[in-house]
């Protein structure tokens, strides 16, 4: 049986539009920031998401922290006038990934692939992270959720990701294409 969306950020319930949107103003930030020689920086610009000074303990639960980073980016988007173009799913300049944080084992391969792109967690940097979901998956023994980030990989990233990928071998990171998650049916309907 195929996982259930069962929570998302943002809603995507009724329409996969909040997503487009959040989507559409993560590529204009992270293609604008995107520097090939400095994967560990360039997409890193946003406030950190777990500074608890800044965010409180009550801000760490992961759909918060994708929230807030969301937010800030609004508001630097719109407070600098910069245009958000409108983005189809299928002609996107770089790819989607999605990443597992209950399933990593912080074990620095990812990292080491990508110059650090990713963190020693597997994690993507946060100027990158569009949005957080929970699946439902029926197994043999029983109902399980499974959540997960959604994230944009710039272009320029999209090889050495790739090889980051390859490298992750608890697979906590996959092209949203390759998952088995309700998000990657949901994208690859048609009408969508």
């Amino acid at each position: 049986m195929s996982p259930r969306l069962i929570s998302s950020k943002p809603d995507c319930t009724s329409s996969l539009e909040r997503l487009r949107t959040a989507l559409a103003e993560t590529v204009a930030w992270c293609e604008a920031r995107a520097r090939d020689q400095a994967p560990r920086e360039s997409l890193r610009g946003l406030p950190d998401p777990v500074d608890i000074e800044a965010w409180g303990r009550l801000g760490l639960s992961p759909a918060n922290l994708v929230w807030a980073t969301q937010g800030v980016r609004y508001k630097t988007l719109k407070g600098a006038r910069l245009e958000v173009p409108a983005i189809e799913w299928g002609t996107l300049p770089g790819r989607l990934l999605v990443f597992f944080p209950d399933e990593e084992a912080a074990d620095g391969g990812a990292e080491a692939q990508t110059g650090g792109y990713f963190d020693d967690h597997n994690t993507p940097p946060w100027d990158t992270w569009v949005g957080y979901f929970t699946d439902l998956h029926e197994t043999p023994t029983g109902p399980m959720t499974r959540s997960y980030l959604l994230a944009y990989v710039p272009a320029v990233f999209v090889t050495p990701v790739g090889r980051g990928i390859a490298a992750n071998p608890e697979e906590c990171i996959q092209w949203l294409e390759d998952s088995e998650t309700a998000l990657a049916a949901l994208v690859k309907r048609p009408a969508l």
